[in-house]
């Protein structure tokens, strides 16, 4: 399975990371010549997040052992990889979500400190908040933080913090476990641990959107939103992939690929989807268990374009 997937700036890459604890990897697609171009063992155990930074030759990793860099000058080149270096800061940081913002790359961390790059190395404290930081998220509005609190801070291009939003009431706090922003009406979507999605604006409070796949063993996994025309799509670990309409709040198309499914990632240039699959239970290989994460047509989820394979079977990341 996946755990994470990232499309890179060009949308001609699709970044996967491996849920595998023991064995887990990485992985660079040239999806549309369906041509794995990059893999790596990851570094180590416990990474959380991954992502591309400013461009397709560049892309990092963060978790319980800091940050891991992988570049390259020239496109052709092979990607080298290199651990973060803190320089005078502690080397024990444990790195929760990665993000590049505006060719900036921050990192937030369970200190609750937000950390500024330059190459692979530590050069700032940005800020310190009071509760660990769980998401990173940037956007054309600035950089979204959100804190275990249940708190999201919202930062500016410069890293200047700008407001403090509040999704949840106090009688009614949730886990943050999606973050999305949405360009064409300007505001914040929230997923929680109640499987629910909220809007928010940035000078409003939260309205509740929906509630998806909330039945018993079916959590709300990831979403992301199709800007061109205005849906959001889900998946879940009931396996099916929904696009929504947020404003009737009805399904517009599903499509059960009949395995939980972990993370997504929307490619808008080009109206493509990648999903990735939660690990797989079943120690037995199967064409099914086989397939790390899918393509999927933006228009039409049922029509599957490409079948990812890593070296374990299983993606942690898609982006």
């Amino acid at each position: 399975g996946v755990s994470k997937l990232s499309f890179s700036p060009s949308g001609e890459l699709l970044l996967t990371m491996g849920n595998n604890e023991m064995n887990s990897t990485i992985g660079v697609y040239k999806w549309i010549e369906r041509r794995l171009l990059f893999t790596a063992r990851l570094p180590g155990l416990g990474f959380y997040d991954c992502s591309f930074l400013s461009s397709d030759n560049s892309f990092g990793i963060c978790g319980k052992d800091l940050v891991h860099f992988w570049t390259k000058s020239e496109s052709h080149e092979p990607y080298r990889h290199y651990r973060g270096s803190t320089n005078l800061f502690p080397s024990q940081l444990q790195m929760t979500s990665i993000a590049c913002v505006d060719g900036a790359v921050v990192t937030g961390s369970t200190s609750g400190a937000l950390w500024l790059w330059e190459g692979r190395v530590l050069v700032k404290r940005v800020k310190v908040f009071r509760f660990p930081i769980t998401k990173l998220f940037a956007s054309s509005a600035g950089l979204f933080v959100s804190t275990q609190d249940g708190t999201i801070h919202l930062l500016s291009k410069e890293l200047a913090l700008q407001r403090k939003l509040d999704p949840f009431s106090r009688s009614d706090y949730h886990d943050i476990e999606t973050l999305c922003w949405d360009t064409n009406r300007e505001k914040l979507l929230v997923g929680d641990s109640s499987n629910c999605l909220r809007e928010m604006g940035l000078n409003s409070a939260s309205k509740f959107v929906m509630g998806c796949h909330s039945t018993c063993h079916s959590a709300l996994t990831d979403f992301t939103i199709d800007t061109l025309n205005d849906n959001i799509i889900t998946v879940g670990e009931d396996g099916f992939v929904r696009k929504w309409d947020k404003d009737a709040r009805v399904i517009l198309q599903q499509h059960n690929l009949e395995r939980g499914l972990s993370c997504i990632a929307y490619n808008q240039g080009i109206e493509q989807v990648a999903v990735g699959f939660c690990k797989s239970d079943n120690c037995c290989s199967t064409d099914k268990t086989d397939v790390a994460f899918v393509i999927l047509c933006g228009n039409d989820l049922t029509n599957i374009t490409h079948h990812g394979h890593n070296s374990q079977k299983t993606l942690t990341v898609c982006k």
